[in-house]
């Protein structure tokens, strides 16, 4: 059975909030932090969920994160033949779509992970290593 936990990001004082006692409660889509002294009312921000799953060097990965999903085109060189094959990195956040996490590409046509919803349930089925690399909080530079 999958752990369930959330992490928040403060907007207020810019800083991710990792599962801990501070998380009150979810409500209509909004987490509910426990008040500090200054904020008797506490604060309020999008909560991300724990998909269940770590990445390749054991970080946990939560809707939010921005995960790297290695990738390889194939680089047409005639009308014959295919070209080489070149590897690259997909740098994508991680979603909830249709009752599971994924990632959302927008590949080209001559790549492995072509465009549209990929769940970690079919990305485990093509082998794919996943990489934290941030989120969309901390990070949005990234996308």
């Amino acid at each position: 059975m999958r752990e369930i936990k959330f992490r928040v990001y403060d907007k207020t004082n810019k800083r991710m909030l990792q599962p801990t006692l501070e998380l009150i409660e979810i409500k209509d889509g909004w987490a509910v932090l426990q008040p500090e002294r200054d904020k008797p009312h506490g604060v309020i921000s999008e909560p991300m969920q724990y998909t269940g799953l770590k990445d390749k060097n054991g970080k946990e990965i939560y809707e939010g994160d921005i995960i790297t999903l290695m990738d390889q085109e194939i680089v047409p060189i005639t009308d014959e033949g295919q070209g080489p094959i070149e590897e690259f990195a997909h740098l994508l956040p991680v979603i909830f779509k249709d009752g599971c996490f994924g990632v959302e590409s927008d590949g080209s046509y001559h790549c492995i992970f072509s465009k549209g919803f990929w769940s970690f349930d079919k990305l485990n089925d093509e082998g794919a290593e996943l990489d934290v690399i941030g989120n969309i909080y901390e990070n949005p530079e990234l996308l």
